[in-house]
């Protein structure tokens, strides 16, 4: 099974767009129609809702994911600067 970390981030933020496309079209495909009292959501666009906000929360999540990506790449280039760092530390 293919895991996000794996995905790259090119790919996932493709992924989230199309997505959320996909979300906002079908919302509107399901809007004004049937026999619902105005002002009420039938249970597909409640559904549909519901999905679009667990998109918008991956998006985050991927910003998230970045981040620490960016961090890992960050703190694995300036390991020996930070291992100097503490050794200092402990010695003082």
């Amino acid at each position: 099974m293919l895991a996000v970390a794996d995905i790259g981030e090119q790919d996932i933020a493709l992924i989230i767009q199309v997505l959320r496309e996909d979300g906002d079209r079908a919302l509107t495909a399901t809007s004004g129609k049937g026999k619902e009292p105005e002002g009420l959501e039938t249970d597909m666009q409640i559904a549909i809702k519901i999905l679009l906000e667990e998109i918008q929360q991956f998006g985050r999540f991927s910003i998230d994911l970045r981040l620490a990506r960016s961090m890992q790449q960050a703190i694995s280039s300036d390991r020996d600067a930070l291992l100097q760092a503490q050794h200092e530390e402990q010695v003082a």
